[in-house]
This record gives structure tokens, sequence and C-alpha cells, in this order.
């Protein structure tokens, strides 16, 4: 609880940088899977998954976890991001 009353005690202890960035690789981001999971191929997209374009496995999968709305254009509910016009 002490890091949620003040999260920037996480930037400032190498430590707790390491266990931060630890915690989310092992826990699922609802809805989506944990990098780990995805990882050691224990998570594998259903059909829903990947019609849809919300997860799919490997690399593009722990991106779509990381930054999904950014990398993916997708958000969370699978519904489209407007990109800026160039």
């Amino acid at each position: 609880m002490t890091l949620l009353d003040d999260p920037s005690e996480i930037e400032d202890d190498k430590v707790n940088v390491f266990l931060a960035a630890l915690w989310f690789y092992m826990t699922p981001q609802s809805p989506k899977p944990s990098m780990h999971d995805i990882a050691i191929e224990n998570f594998k997209p259903n059909a829903y998954d990947t019609s849809s374009g919300r997860f799919s496995d490997g690399f593009a999968g722990t991106i779509n976890i990381i930054n999904g709305g950014l990398e993916c254009d997708l958000c969370s509910d699978s519904t489209r991001i407007k990109k800026k016009e160039d």
C-alpha cells in the first residue's frame, strides 16, 4: 500500500523499479493476459481474439499489453482509435 500512497518511491529506488516491472510482467492486465503467459506460450488467443485483432501471441501480444491503445491502434474494448492525419 505504501507504493500506492506514494508512487514516487518506485522511481527513487532501483529495487522498487525492478519489482514494479516484474509485477507488471507477471500480472494480467484485465482483460489482457500477462506478458509472462504470452512469453512462455501459456496464452493462446481464441477465435474472437484473433478475428477482432484484440490479442495475438508473441511479441505483438506483449506490445499490446504495454501500450495497446498507442502501439496497436486498438482500445481494450476493441474499438478503433482514430489516427491523426499526417
